[in-house]
């Protein structure tokens, strides 16, 4: 069967679900520790002057197109002119600070909008040092702006003058020279330096000739309160954070975290396989090993294992349609068998194998349970047998069924315990004479099922699994790896073992994956005449009509159906053979 590995939204969900105490223990120490940190921050505060940044000029060059224009690269240099060493140096001098470093600490410089208007801000933790630092930064940056203005005009006043000087040493030179100069050359001398007087008067002399530069539009204040910490901001953005970290991680563990939490994961482990069962957790209230089916048949785990009865009961019919009914020339109707199969120890296969063989049977189903686990057997110890000889001394000494078997107190149902611990249990399940054994089973009973070793442990379920018609996969939320229930798929698909279903074990009954609908709680077991009856036996084209049911005795046992085979039906087994006394069968009738 091919995996799907299909991720829908609901599973994401289902991850977020399963994972929400991790996912809110991120977010819960995220927010802690960012108000806890913002809480045993030291205050800062922050003041700010505006400015408004206007080109240096001359008083006669004023004019309102000049004064209207953005100039956004003025704007933007005039931003690099505040936070430079000469501005800062004034404010050093100015505050007594110890460097220009400390100065430009926490200082920033934005331009507002388009328009011409520098924002100044300082921070600092005492709101009045703030104020006065932004305060500064704007006067130092305005006076540097005037000051420098002024330098370049006296500097170039000066080059104008000494150029004039120059020319006057020179056409003075030539009159002592020559006595007289050639008219041209007066004239042109004469014009160069009326020019550079005309241009000397037009610099000026002093500061009174510059104008604009700028102007502080708003001073810095007292601010009304911190800029940080801000507990509320930084709660929510912690809180943002948190959710992002921990559903990350939540998705992290979840992919690391190799054991089947619920029933999506279970799907994808196996394949995209039908889930027969989704048995909730039960204990014995005496604390032992009892069935739930027989202890509480009116339990949640009781209807559960029903619902896996009937689960089984329509796959193995499903099961006929793909194969076979009969090899030529036997007209004997058989049963069918399941194995119940877990990747490792401890997954619940044993008891889902008895309790399933009790729903089974009180359908109307000959059943009958076969202990395959002669490694370490428990299914005599649910049903409270104590040593008793089974399916090895079958096996080992060729004996007949009929000694072994047990009758466990529920009708139709019958146990074949694993009986005394063998050497070799691997080399029995794979002889044939454990063939001989389930071509038996199966004609005299309707259901055979088998409970065998884990699968990953030791081969003796593959020895086993080859022969049976189904195979169905148990595991244990909360403890089955996906890996491990992975492997043991792929190991009984290589011996030719139909894995058709699976069941969940040790699911929580309270939580929103699982339920079961109150109303069936208290309502008592239904009796076997009213129940669906047994399946189709191998070679029934149609169920049994409705008009001939099966017969009910006056002490409430359920009859054999139609479809089981009576004793003068069914050939003598290979362990029979030496002993043609035998003529009971397995289920003998209670008429009489």
């Amino acid at each position: 069967m091919e995996r799907d590995d299909t991720i829908s939204l609901q599973d994401y969900l289902v991850v977020l679900r399963r994972q929400r105490w991790l996912i809110l223990t991120v977010v819960v120490l995220v927010v802690v520790a960012a108000l806890a940190a913002s809480f045993a921050q030291t205050p800062v505060y922050e003041a700010e002057a505006e400015v408004a940044v206007e080109p240096v000029r001359r008083s006669q060059d004023f004019g309102l197109e000049q004064l209207l224009q953005p100039q956004r690269d003025l704007v933007q240099t005039e931003r690099l002119v505040v936070t430079s060493r000469p501005v800062a140096e004034r404010v050093v001098e100015e505050l007594g600070l110890p460097d220009t470093s400390t100065a430009l600490e926490d200082l920033r410089v934005e331009a507002v909008g388009d328009t011409r208007v520098v924002r100044i801000v300082a921070a600092d933790t005492d709101p009045a040092a703030a104020v006065e630092r932004a305060n500064a930064f704007a006067d130092a940056y305005l006076d540097y702006r005037r000051d420098e203005a002024l330098d370049n005009l006296l500097a170039a006043r000066a080059s104008l003058d000494q150029r004039a000087n120059e020319l006057r040493e020179e056409i003075a030179a030539l009159e002592e020279e020559a006595g007289e100069l050639d008219e041209v050359q007066r004239d042109a001398l004469l014009a160069q330096l009326a020019q550079l007087v005309g241009q000397g008067a037009e610099v000026g002399g002093g500061g009174a000739a510059i104008i604009g530069g700028g102007s502080v539009l708003t001073p810095a204040e007292l601010p009304e309160g911190p800029v940080s910490p801000r507990p509320l901001r930084t709660g929510a953005l912690a809180l943002v954070l948190g959710v992002l970290l921990g559903v990350g991680l939540a998705f992290l563990r979840d992919h690391i975290d190799d054991v089947i939490r619920d029933e999506p994961d279970f799907r994808r482990a196996t394949g995209g396989r039908p889930i027969l069962g989704r048995i909730p957790n039960w204990n014995d209230p005496e604390g032992g090993d009892r069935l739930a089916t027989m202890i509480e048949p009116t339990s949640f785990a009781s209807e559960a294992y029903r619902e896996l009865s009937a689960g089984v009961r329509f796959l193995l019919v499903a099961h006929e349609e793909k194969v076979a009914c009969e090899a030529a020339g036997d007209q004997r109707p058989l049963g069918r068998s399941i194995m119940l199969a877990s990747a490792t120890a401890g997954d619940g296969k044993t008891s889902t194998a008895a309790n399933l063989a009790v729903a089974a049977a009180r359908v109307g189903l000959r059943t009958v349970l076969v202990d395959a686990d002669l490694r370490r057997a428990t299914v005599g110890r649910r049903f409270g047998l104590g040593k008793t000889t089974g399916l090895s001394d079958v096996l080992l000494s060729g004996g007949r069924i009929k000694d072994h078997v047990v009758a466990v107190g529920v009708d139709n149902l019958r146990v074949l315990p694993a009986g005394t611990i063998p050497p070799n249990p691997t080399e029995l399940l794979a002889s044939p004479a454990m063939r001989a054994l389930e071509h038996e089973l199966l004609g005299r009973a309707d259901l055979v099922i088998y409970d065998t070793p884990a699968v990953l442990a030791v081969p003796d379920a593959l020895e086993l699994g080859r022969h049976v018609d189904l195979a169905i996969l148990v595991a244990r939320a909360g403890t089955t790896g996906r890996r491990q229930l992975t492997a043991a798929i792929e190991r009984l698909e290589q011996v030719g073992t139909e894995v058709a279903g699976s069941v969940l074990n040790g699911i929580d009954s309270k939580s929103d994956g699982y339920y079961y609908s109150y109303y069936y709680r208290d309502v008592p077991e239904q009796p076997a005449e009213t129940k669906r009856g047994p399946l189709l036996r191998r070679g029934d084209k149609t169920p049994p009509p409705p008009a001939r049911p099966a017969v009910r005795p006056s002490n409430g046992d359920a009859a054999p159906t139609a479809s089981a085979p009576r004793l003068d039906d069914v050939e003598t087994s290979p362990f029979e053979e030496q002993d043609p006394s035998l003529d009971e069968p397995l289920f003998p009738s209670r008429r009489d």
